[in-house]
């Protein structure tokens, strides 16, 4: 009889997308169990992860460049934060171990 792991691993190796989606989740949990919650203070974060928070938060455009496309997907997943009564600043984080998970598992 094969043990559970065995059919586990036959599985992961045969099927990429498995592989591809368990690397996205591995990452993005991965993500959020480190990073910072709430919202960035702090000596050298202060400058671009507030930054960025509080462009998000408030709609606001980031430095320069003002990244558009990370600015108005972020804010739309911030509103789930704010419809669960949940600090926004989380959500943020949340977007991008969404999209660490997502990158990874597509260009795998």
């Amino acid at each position: 009889m094969e043990s559970r792991s065995h059919r586990v691993y036959r599985y992961l190796s045969t099927d990429p997308r498995a592989v591809s989606l368990s690397l996205g989740l591995f990452f993005f949990l991965l993500y959020v169990r480190t990073a910072t919650p709430g919202f960035v203070v702090g000596w050298i974060a202060e400058n671009d992860s507030a930054e960025i928070q509080r462009a998000v938060v408030r709609l606001g455009i980031i430095h320069p460049t003002g990244y558009p496309s990370y600015t108005l997907l972020a804010y739309l997943f911030t509103r789930i934060g704010v419809l669960l009564q949940d600090n926004p600043f989380v959500w943020v984080t949340y977007f991008s171990s969404f999209t660490v998970a997502a990158s990874v598992s597509l260009f795998y």
